[in-house]
């Protein structure tokens, strides 16, 4: 993952987030706005925003304290099954972010 986009060049599997978006290059490029150039592909699109809740103090308290902060619990995608190379790509690329995020 490389963060936000701000030009420069990119590899097959970097991702980027780009005015509200995801995208993953698909080739090498550089400084293509991931919006306008065929070698860059969306992951993900912005929702709408909901509408806002209320959530009590109290709420919030016994909502945290039920939590774990065990990343480790999240597991990693299987790609054994995968023979697409696009997905495959994809799919390492995730798994990279959630190993990322166990350190």
């Amino acid at each position: 993952m490389c963060g936000d986009w701000n030009g420069g060049s990119h590899q097959p599997g970097d991702v980027v987030f780009y005015q509200g978006m995801l995208y993953i290059a698909m080739q090498a490029c550089d400084s293509a706005t991931p919006d306008t150039d065929n070698r860059w592909r969306v992951l993900t699109i912005t929702g709408p925003q909901g509408i806002p809740g209320e959530v009590t103090a109290q709420q919030l308290t016994d909502a945290i304290a039920t939590t774990s902060a065990n990343t480790n619990a999240v597991q990693l995608l299987d790609t054994s099954g995968i023979t697409d190379p696009v997905q495959l790509m994809l799919a390492n690329k995730i798994n990279e972010m959630l190993n990322a995020q166990r350190r």
